[in-house]
């Protein structure tokens, strides 16, 4: 459920160590996780909570109570276990994209990473008591779709359009739907989800187009190690057609929903993509589109919700700051601003002082 961009940078392959466990290596475990997917998990969240509100009514800080704000934390641990559990999967083609530095480095190690997982279940199931029954029934889904995409047998993130389809139902339908039961009172649960389900169909696609972004900035990484993504079967030109063409669908679905959100979004990124098709090209700059994308998407949605906004200042500018201190880069700052970013390696490890080049390869 890829949703970041990837800082553009190679990875030491040094030799592994092991390690006494240490405060200074928190950061390193809780940045395994990918918290920086959580921020469009919030965004859409507040989307669900906030649907057909007036402007200015998700500016309350109660942030819809308990219930609300256990529902949330449910998730977000959810999709750590999830994340924790498809970078033990993937860790030859994250090599490739540059993906996943911190497990790459040996910062984390792989029973690191299952202890995690293993922890933000628990972590979610308990959170899950202060939420709704009708938001433990979709959390649940969450939580099925996401093994659907991980586990060995089924693996929907290896398979061409499947991949695809469990991104946007899980950020842009179960996310948004779950915000959307979290807001609602108990005598109207039901009426608010169904028409919740019916105003979800344009989340769906826009994070249907901002996952294919992504996905084109890991076409190569993960040709090159086997996988049939969307992206691969795809190619370069027709996913980004393709993009265009989720986006402005995502618009055209605000506009019969009458949801400005995505009817603004939409037509910006629609066109956007549109006319860019022909010069987006490679990693870094599809990496920096996907971005740009959901910075826009947030700065649509804040006239209705500010936690989105908030959420993405404090966890992206702590991101900036581990990944400033820990690997010598200004990500994910540099793919919101642009500029040029030095290749680094994991400061403190065997590779520090010396650059390593990796086959070309993509978080």
């Amino acid at each position: 459920m890829s949703l970041a961009a990837r800082p553009p940078t190679p990875f030491s392959l040094a030799p592994r160590q092991r390690t006494r466990f240490s405060l200074a290596a928190v950061p390193d475990h809780l940045f395994a996780l990918r918290p920086l997917l959580w921020i469009p998990a919030v965004a859409l969240f507040e989307s669900g909570r906030t649907a057909g509100a007036p402007a200015g009514a998700g500016w309350r800080m109660d942030l819809g109570g308990l219930p609300s704000v256990g529902a949330l934390f449910s998730l977000l641990l959810i999709l750590g276990a999830i994340h924790a559990w498809n970078a033990l999967r993937d860790e030859r083609s994250d090599r490739e994209n540059r993906k996943g530095r911190v497990l790459a480095s040996g910062l984390v190690t792989r029973r690191g990473l299952l202890f995690l997982a293993a922890v933000c279940l628990a972590g979610a199931v308990l959170a899950a008591w202060a939420a709704a029954s009708p938001a433990r029934a979709t959390l649940a889904a969450s939580l099925l779709l996401g093994a659907a995409y991980v586990l060995p047998g089924i693996e929907l993130k290896r398979r061409a359009g499947w991949d695809l389809a469990a991104n946007a139902l899980g950020y842009g339908g179960l996310a948004f739907l779950l915000g959307a039961q979290s807001g609602a009172s108990g005598s109207d649960a039901g009426g608010h989800a169904r028409a919740a389900a019916v105003h979800a169909v344009p989340y769906v696609l826009g994070v249907g187009a901002i996952t294919l972004c992504t996905m084109l900035a890991d076409r190569e990484g993960d040709s090159s190690s086997g996988q049939r993504t969307s992206a691969v079967v795809l190619g370069e030109e027709a996913g980004a057609s393709c993009a265009a063409g989720l986006a402005l669908s995502c618009a055209l679905a605000g506009f019969l929903a009458r949801d400005l959100v995505p009817l603004v979004w939409g037509s910006i990124a629609g066109v956007a993509l549109s006319l860019g098709a022909a010069r987006v090209r490679g990693r870094d700059a599809w990496n920096r589109t996907a971005v740009r994308l959901q910075c826009l998407f947030i700065a649509v949605l804040l006239p209705r919700a500010w936690l989105p906004l908030v959420w993405a200042l404090a966890w992206g500018g702590a991101a900036t700051l581990y990944h400033r201190v820990r690997f010598g880069v200004t990500y994910p700052a540099v793919a919101v601003f642009g500029g040029e970013e030095r290749d680094g390696v994991p400061r403190g490890s065997e590779a520090q002082g010396r650059r390593i080049n990796a086959e070309p390869s993509n978080t």
